[in-house]
């Protein structure tokens, strides 16, 4: 043990061997004796200890002070290491460059300070590798560049604080990595071009923070991936560039903040995005500000059912070798009010509205999605209008086609018009009849000759409607004629509407 110009104990060498051998009471006596004091077991061989009677290295229940702990360099041997519901100090803890044995290393319910946790290019056994329940500071989480072996990596319910979580470059093996229930704080999880095992990899119910979640360029193995009822904070969260095994990836997640979702050139065997919320439950994606698939391969299915998007999911340039289910999938994205040439309804701005919807009406076409391609094909129309700015005239017609027949989608909507269009113009006979119409005699009559003249295929009709005009004093040279023809060109249009909204709800 020695004293260092600032009067801070480290505790290091044999003499750290010697109070960790004597046992947890006598170690944690020590530290209450010094609180604040550095812990040293840099470079120690554990292996070297380890003994028939004591195959074990423990440190259950160890309390440490508050300085900086480093195992840095050490080796640990074969064998079981255990720091189950260990304390560390406010300093750094160190197992940089460390070598674990083919036992088990149990953190389970372990607490860390406030310093930096570093883990970075360790090298772990065969064994599993336990952090549940473990809680973590305000300081950085780094595994960069380790090495695990065949057992499992459990984080279960473990608490993360403000710093970032970083597994950059690891190497994972054959067992399952577990992040069931974790919590994360406001840093950032880093797994970019991670190498992950034959196992499943589980993200559960997992909350994240405020930070980025990146697995850009990871690998995965053949087990399932899946983040079901995760909860991720405003952060983006990319997986841009991965590549899936075999197993299925869930992202059917309780809710995604207000970041992107950037799933690019990824490569899966499957997909599922499927939401279960209801009409009260807000859908977990709607927050999103960008949802990307653009590039990708997918060898299975991919699932996009019940899901309401506020942006405009990117699907162009996906290779998709299986059915997609779109079932209840909405996409409303987020508007402002438009320009006078726009005739100031509310459009998106993004130029590349247009192309993303042809992607999503292609694909619903190609898997039979008929209603899905009606609404991504007017809303295509509708991106027509607001990127390239029409102009005023073609605003006007692409908005009256909304609204009589939402873009062919509606067979409600032309029959509604075509039934004021009847009221509409026989009112206007009405008064222009030179007799005055007050009995219900006379409206029905001028309710029959409006309804008989938008529909001139029904050749009964125009014996009634020589009689009707005679009657009334209703003659072709007058303005009746202009109006009569106007009712036959708009007649002619909702009729016209309504048999486009009939064949597209009963097409095969």
């Amino acid at each position: 043990m020695c004293e260092q110009e600032n009067k801070r104990i480290v505790l290091e060498g044999d003499e750290a061997i010697a109070l960790w051998q004597a046992g947890k009471k006598e170690w944690n006596e020590w530290v209450n004796q010094h609180p604040v004091a550095d812990v040293n077991f840099i470079c120690v061989d554990f292996a070297s200890f380890r003994t028939e009677e004591k195959p074990d290295i423990s440190f259950n229940q160890y309390n440490f002070p508050k300085g900086n702990v480093s195992f840095y360099g050490a080796n640990f041997g074969k064998g079981d290491l255990r720091f189950e519901r260990a304390t560390f100090g406010e300093g750094d803890v160190d197992f940089s460059a460390a070598t674990f044995g083919k036992g088990d290393l149990r953190f389970e319910r372990a607490t860390f300070g406030e310093g930096n946790v570093d883990f970075s290019a360790a090298t772990f056994g065969k064994g599993d590798v336990v952090f549940y329940g473990a809680t973590f500071g305000k300081g950085d989480v780094n595994f960069r560049c380790a090495t695990f072996g065949e057992g499992d990596v459990d984080f279960r319910c473990a608490t993360f604080g403000k710093g970032d979580v970083n597994f950059r470059c690891a190497t994972f093996g054959k067992g399952d990595l577990r992040f069931e229930v974790a919590t994360f704080g406001e840093g950032d999880l880093r797994f970019e071009r991670a190498t992950f095992g034959e196992g499943d990899v589980d993200f559960s119910n997992t909350t994240f923070g405020e930070g980025v979640v990146g697995f850009h360029g990871a690998t995965f193995g053949d087990g399932d991936v899946s983040f079901s009822n995760t909860t991720f904070g405003d952060g983006d969260v990319s997986f841009s560039n991965t590549t899936f095994g075999d197993g299925k990836v869930y992202l059917n997640v309780n809710h995604f903040g207000k970041g992107k979702l950037l799933l690019s050139n990824i490569k899966c065997q499957a997909i599922s995005f499927e939401s279960r919320h209801g009409k009260i439950n807000k859908s977990p994606v709607f927050d999103l500000t960008a949802f990307s698939l653009r590039g990708a391969t997918i060898n299975g299915p991919l699932v996009l059912n019940n899901l309401a998007f506020n942006c405009i999911p990117d699907l162009r340039s996906t290779k998709l070798s299986h059915h997609v289910d779109m079932d209840g999938l909405e996409v409303r994205p987020a508007r402002e009010r438009g320009n006078w040439k726009q005739l100031f309804t509310k459009t998106n701005n993004e130029e590349t509205a247009q192309s993303k919807l042809r992607r999503l009406k292609e694909i619903a076409e190609q898997f039979k999605h008929h209603r899905q391609a009606l609404k991504f094909n007017a809303q295509e129309l509708q991106a027509t209008r607001w990127t390239h700015n029409k102009s005023f005239f073609g605003n006007g017609l692409d908005i009256l086609y909304s609204v009589t027949s939402d873009y062919g989608q509606s067979i409600k909507r032309p029959f509604l018009w075509l039934l004021v269009s009847w009221v509409s113009f026989a009112t206007i006979f009405g008064f222009m009849s030179d007799k005055t119409i007050m009995s219900f005699e006379s409206i029905n009559h001028m309710l029959g000759l409006s309804i008989i003249n938008s529909l001139p295929f029904i050749t009964i009709g125009k014996a009634f409607q020589i009689d009707i005009l005679e009657k009334y004093e209703l003659t072709l040279i007058d303005n009746i004629f202009i109006a009569m023809s106007f009712q036959n060109i708009v007649s002619l249009i909702l009729i016209f509407l309504l048999g486009l909204g009939l064949r597209n709800q009963f097409r095969i």
